[in-house]
């Protein structure tokens, strides 16, 4: 039988978990490009194929500001875990960063969806759009959630 755990050790773990998950994936997208390719235009000619993407999703900027957008959800996440009473601020700006992710995704994947010349564009961005969704959640519940009272 478990005991019920007092208000300063419950925690938003659900959120927690979804906004570092997110946090996880946004520096893993936007991190790759910067680690592998530095410049704005790729080239993946010593793969036997010359493709270079896209200007606006390869510029520089892209893999920047997923890069730091992740490193902030990680950060708000691990915060709102450790110190509840915080969860308010940390959860406004998780849910404002992941939101503006999914309008800059939706954005990209509407100027590149009429013609996708190359599969790996889209991978990389519906993998960014599923990060964002995870961050909104995360944030929307890290909002909502509320500490047990104390009698039960």
């Amino acid at each position: 039988m478990s005991t019920p755990q007092s208000p300063s050790e419950q925690r938003p773990t659900t959120a927690f978990v979804l906004g570092l998950l997110s946090g996880v994936g946004m520096v893993t997208i936007g991190g790759l490009p910067l680690f592998l390719f530095i410049g704005s235009w790729f080239t993946l000619g010593r793969l036997g194929a010359d493709v270079k993407l896209d200007p606006i999703v390869s510029t520089i900027w892209w893999s920047w500001l997923s890069t730091i957008s992740g490193l902030v959800l990680m950060i708000g996440s691990n915060k709102f875990h450790t110190h509840p009473d915080q969860r308010k601020g940390w959860g406004i700006a998780i849910l404002v960063i992941s939101a503006m992710g999914l309008l800059l995704g939706f954005w990209q994947v509407s100027n590149i969806l009429p013609s996708p010349s190359n599969s790996l564009i889209v991978l990389g961005l519906t993998a960014f759009l599923l990060a964002c969704m995870l961050g909104t959640i995360g944030g929307a519940l890290a909002l909502n959630w509320k500490p047990l009272p104390k009698n039960l």
